[in-house]
């Protein structure tokens, strides 16, 4: 058990004696900082035999929380060091539906791999179930669902925390176990941030401060939102006349932006290399492959190694990211320039967390029908990401040794 924690919401490091409890009886039903729908976040100084902190009106509780924004934390953390993953993307691009796709396949994934990824604290993670529930019904049959961008306003998605500029929002991180062979077990905590906190003139807030401990970034790129590679795309799909009418982005701006908000947050000056191992998912494949020709992506990317045992194919995968560079250096050049000019740690990979397009309702929405889903290739990133944030992880630490 270390002695030192991280939040993973505000990312307050802190004490391990600095820890609150989450009181457990009904009178006890107010927090200053967390809220008055929350429950007292205390100090505790008695325990019973259990270990469990005792509240002051005498009920055991084993819930955490952090002392500065006083959000719950998975008890895993008091154990487990967390593997931190940012995922940003411009408004739209499709991140949430991303996260929910492939987190899925990639927990099914994880009997052939040789991995497991649980949830750490399912009552924490509900943003993320509801979503995946949304998009993979139990139930058999067509339906059609909603699914809207992420808003910092919906508080599903978001919470609105206290700390020292007052009362701010921030995305609610997702808390995964994930467990191997090769390395130590480890809390996997994602964080979706609406795309909009990426945008030229948003001031920095506690909502992106993630990106300073992220041992990996999913840079999820929507080339529908890109005017040249629709006029080259001929796909009935009415995200592309959303995007002809406005409330597209220039993701080469979204890339550079965030390089420089990462390197304010991390102290850096403007000419150091973010050495971040850096994931760029070309969201939306079923509606542009037809611009990506001469590899098969529609499979799964693994293979038998040596020992008998089932890997991902790497060397499909480096084919399939030196590929999908060069569509993108002939078609979107500026997003490879701006790519390049902030990683030399990039891999580029198309993927479809749904492999159909949306339709259009007769309000105006984009509605999904879950009975047609077929997602290609969504657990890639998410899998990459965490092989890559280990080896970061285990760099950093001998590079610490060292010096």
């Amino acid at each position: 058990m270390s002695n030192t924690i991280h939040c993973t919401t505000c990312w307050a490091s802190f004490e391990i004696n600095q820890l609150r409890f989450i009181a457990e009886h009904q009178l006890l039903s107010s927090d200053p900082v967390a809220g008055k729908e929350a429950m007292l976040r205390f100090r505790p100084s008695v325990f019973d035999k259990r270990g469990a902190a005792i509240d002051p009106e005498g009920a055991s509780c084993t819930s955490i929380a952090c002392p500065r924004c006083r959000c719950e934390l998975p008890r895993k953390i008091l154990h487990d060091p967390i593997l931190p993953i940012s995922v940003v993307g411009s408004p739209a691009s499709g991140k949430s539906c991303l996260l929910a796709s492939g987190l899925r396949a990639l927990r099914r994934s994880g009997t052939e791999l040789g991995f497991s990824l649980i949830d750490a604290a399912p009552s924490l993670n509900t943003h993320i179930h509801e979503l995946e529930e949304k998009l993979f019904p139990r139930e058999s049959g067509k339906s059609n669902v909603h699914i809207g961008k992420t808003d910092p306003s919906d508080l599903s998605t978001y919470k609105q925390i206290l700390v020292g500029i007052g009362e701010t929002s921030v995305p609610r991180p997702i808390h995964l176990t994930w467990k191997d062979t090769k390395n130590h077990p480890r809390t996997i905590v994602f964080h979706d941030t609406a795309g909009e906190a990426f945008v030229h003139k948003t001031k920095i807030t506690p909502s992106i401060e993630h990106l300073a401990s992220a041992t990996s970034i999913i840079f999820v790129l929507d080339p529908l939102q890109d005017p040249a590679t629709r006029q080259l795309i001929k796909v009935n799909d009415p995200q592309v006349d959303l995007f002809e009418k406005g409330g597209s982005s220039r993701q080469d701006l979204i890339i550079l932006e965030t390089a420089d908000r990462i390197r304010k947050l991390k102290g850096m000056t403007s000419e150091e290399p973010i050495d971040i191992p850096m994931i760029f998912a070309i969201n939306k494949f079923d509606a542009w492959s037809s611009l990506l020709t001469g590899v098969e992506i529609s499979s799964n990317p693994v293979i038998e190694n040596k020992n008998g045992k089932l890997q991902l194919d790497y060397h499909l995968i480096e084919d399939v990211n030196k590929i999908t560079r060069n569509m993108l250096s002939k078609h979107v050049p500026d997003w490879i320039d701006s790519i390049d000019s902030i990683s030399s740690n990039a891999t580029i990979i198309p993927c479809a967390p749904l492999g159909i397009s949306p339709t259009g309702s007769e309000f105006g929405a984009l509605e999904i029908n879950t009975s047609s889903v077929s997602p290609i290739w969504a657990h890639i990133p998410f899998l990459l990401a965490i092989e890559k944030g280990f080896q970061f992880e285990q760099n950093n630490f001998a590079d610490e040794t060292v010096n």
